[in-house]
């Protein structure tokens, strides 16, 4: 039987030419440091099929001290912008939201603890999951 993480890589190889080419057009300006964290970049997208109508961004992407991705994003849509801080175990594939917020000033203020919750398939959090466990900055 094959760990939850390798059923989800394979689960998630079909939209590894989607995240590799967005990837690719923003590398010249993607700073990586030596601790394994994407510095903020707002040229880099995340492909979000499931939310056709708006644009998700990477703000930053690092690992905390469980050597979880900790992702935040923008998401830029038709009503406004907002922001998610998520914490995502890449070996379970187990996700909570850290902060979240309409406005950087609500995201900032935001404290949303819960606990770990299985990632729904197709979900906007499976996508940014899916695009921080397969292309983060360590190894797989």
């Amino acid at each position: 039987m094959q760990s939850p993480s390798a059923v989800f890589r394979q689960l998630a190889a079909r939209f590894t030419l989607l995240t590799v080419s967005s990837l690719a057009w923003a590398a010249p300006s993607q700073a990586v440091d030596p601790v394994g964290e994407i510095k903020p970049n707002k040229n880099i997208s995340i492909p979000v099929p499931s939310d056709p109508k708006a644009q998700y961004y990477l703000v930053e992407l690092k690992r905390n001290k469980a050597n979880n991705a900790v992702i935040t994003t923008r998401r830029n849509g038709p009503s406004g912008t907002s922001y998610a801080k998520r914490e995502v175990d890449c070996d379970y594939m187990q996700f909570r939201y850290l902060a979240d917020g309409d406005s950087w000033e609500e995201f900032k203020a935001s404290k949303v603890e819960q606990d770990m919750a299985a990632l729904t398939d197709e979900s906007i959090s499976w996508y940014v999951a899916n695009f921080s466990c397969t292309h983060g900055p360590w190894p797989k």
